[in-house]
């Protein structure tokens, strides 16, 4: 007869305890690439696990001290905030893999440069989150779910792209900042920035979530040497009120796929908060000078002078200190006689626009000279206040006065409230002209300020305390 062949066939599935070395492979697809530079002072690395062998977890390094372990849950993108780095450093980082056998073999060791502490922090990133779709084919990829970023509060920012024709094999690699690349002109407007590259030539509607409360309702685009506003031509729709989101319209142009956004509040800071603008003659020169709570973005003051109802003339010019305290700036003009004169100020900032302020004006009499002043048959000159600068003041100011030219008893300047309370004494000789005030420790709000020669009030005016 024939010959009867036996066959015996077993269904196995290899375990981790099967394969020699039993430890699993190494991270894949890392964020950000190696010697990656200018990175933020707080980044967000991400990877991938694409291996054979399943990990227990993730060992995260940050300069060989480990951060975190995170366990494994799959094939997904994980990601891990690392501590917040200094300006200019070099950081390392490392993802080690690991089960019940080991480590994986041969981990990578990357690294990243900060960038340099920049003039203005608050226009540059501080915090950066990335996700990306690799290789992709189709008309609408999934959406993106970055990792958590401070963005006022902690959020977790979504993409979502549709494009109106198939892509082949597209990389959809996006991420989300605090801040753009490109500086804004008002950092403080922005409530979130993203970039990342889009198909040439393909209309993509995009749906960008950013995830909380902060009703921005402007969207801008950087060209590429500026930021232009694109909420009407995308078609920009804001949700603030659910979904917290941006839906809008983008074709990327030929020459450039690559397209960085920022999500914005439609406000302007003022560039500059005037408090006070204010002139005072003394002896003979007039003092001008305006007190400023803020600036910022401004390029200088111009000063304007009119005399008897001429047409003003450029008298000075100064440049904006652009700080974020009070500051006062002032001008003495001696180019002046008896008439009456009108101040002007303008402000300048720095793309050009111009801010003009009410004038101040001042009459200036013959006895506002010190060789004209009137006073008896004899020529004596007149005792009198002649003011106190700055008024308004924040904490110091100087009271000005004239003695005359005959030689006086006791004078002395006094300093009352609202209430009549007697709050300052100062005794002044002949060759003084001033005394200084300083009412650091005082109420705000108006004072009387009186000169007595003898025990008589001789002249009275008011000045204003404001904090």
């Amino acid at each position: 007869g024939g010959n009867i062949i036996s066959l015996k066939v077993w269904d196995y599935a290899l375990t981790s305890e099967d394969i020699e070395g039993q430890t699993p492979d190494p991270v894949s697809n890392v964020f950000p690439l190696d010697n990656s530079i200018d990175m933020p002072q707080i980044v967000t690395i991400n990877w991938e696990y694409n291996g054979n062998r399943l990990p227990t977890g993730f060992k995260v390094y940050q300069n060989e001290t480990q951060i975190d372990n995170i366990a494994y849950n799959g094939d997904i993108l994980y990601g891990k905030q690392l501590n917040q780095a200094t300006w200019g450093s070099t950081v390392n980082w490392k993802v080690i893999s690991y089960n019940d056998n080991g480590d994986c073999d041969a981990p990578i060791e990357w690294s990243f440069t900060v960038m340099d502490e920049p003039a203005d922090p608050d226009a540059v990133p501080t915090e950066v989150v990335y996700d990306e779709i690799q290789n992709y084919t189709g008309t609408d990829p999934e959406q993106l779910v970055f990792q958590v970023i401070d963005l006022g509060g902690d959020v977790i920012p979504t993409l979502d792209l549709n494009f109106a024709a198939s892509v082949s094999h597209f990389d959809l690699v996006f991420e989300v900042q605090d801040q753009p690349d490109n500086p804004l002109t008002y950092p403080e407007n922005c409530c979130a920035a993203f970039n990342g590259d889009f198909p040439n030539g393909n209309e993509t509607t995009v749906v960008f979530g950013y995830g909380q409360n902060v009703n921005p309702d402007k969207l801008l685009h950087w060209n590429g040497s500026a930021w232009n506003d694109i909420t009407v031509s995308s078609e920009a729709s804001f949700d603030n009120v659910t979904e917290y989101e941006v839906t809008f319209t983008w074709t990327s142009i030929d020459t450039r796929s690559h397209d960085e956004f920022a999500v914005n509040k439609n406000i302007t800071p003022t560039p500059v908060t005037l408090t006070n603008f204010s002139s005072i003659f003394v002896n003979d020169f007039v003092n001008i000078f305006w007190t400023v709570e803020s600036e910022s973005s401004l390029s200088n003051y111009n000063l304007f002078r009119s005399e008897n109802g001429a047409v003003p003339v450029l008298i000075y010019s100064v440049d904006a200190e652009n700080i974020t305290t009070t500051h006062t700036y002032e001008y003495h003009d001696y180019e002046v006689e008896v008439g009456t004169y009108a101040y002007w100020l303008e402000s300048v900032e720095d793309d050009g626009f111009i801010t003009e302020y009410e004038p101040v004006s001042i009459e200036i009499t013959a006895e506002d000279f010190n060789d004209e002043q009137p006073g008896d048959d004899d020529g004596n000159v007149a005792t009198r206040l002649m003011g106190n600068y700055p008024n308004p003041f924040t904490g110091v100011t100087e009271i000005f006065f004239n003695l005359g030219t005959d030689e006086i008893g006791n004078a002395e300047i006094e300093i009352y409230n609202m209430r009549g309370q007697l709050v300052k004494q100062c005794a002044v000789s002949n060759d003084q002209s001033s005394v200084s005030w300083s009412a650091e420790n005082k109420a705000t709000g108006v004072y009387i300020y009186k000169l007595l020669v003898d025990g008589k009030e001789v002249d009275a005016r008011k000045m204003i305390l404001s904090k």
